[in-house]
């Protein structure tokens, strides 16, 4: 399995991650239609990882799986909300409709 970790610190971070995450995707076959669900996912991902954690990391991974290949995006936040990572106030509403849209946006992709 394949994998980069890219430092998300500022919105031109966002943007390596989308071209990295679309460069991959092209590479193992995606066609451009979820090439592009894909892509909006990690954007939306790092842009989280920037908002809610002030900074962070995203990993970009390959995924073989007998037939199926994929991509793997695991968001990693350095802090929450302002807070050191451990120190977690009440932003469960908020990053649970993140992630309640992440997961829709992907559903379609399976």
């Amino acid at each position: 399995m394949q994998s980069d970790v890219l430092e998300i610190r500022s919105s031109d971070d966002i943007v390596r991650v989308r071209q990295s995450v679309r460069q991959r995707a092209a590479q193992i076959g995606l066609g451009i239609v979820d090439q592009t669900k894909l892509v909006t996912a990690a954007s939306e991902l790092a842009r989280n990882t920037l908002d809610y954690g002030m900074g962070g990391t995203v990993q970009i991974a390959e995924v073989n799986e007998g037939m199926r290949r994929g991509i793997r995006l695991v968001g990693r936040l350095s802090r929450i909300g302002g807070h050191r990572a451990g120190v977690v106030p009440d932003l469960r509403a908020t990053t649970a409709a993140a992630v309640e849209r992440l997961r829709r946006l992907l559903h379609v992709i399976r």
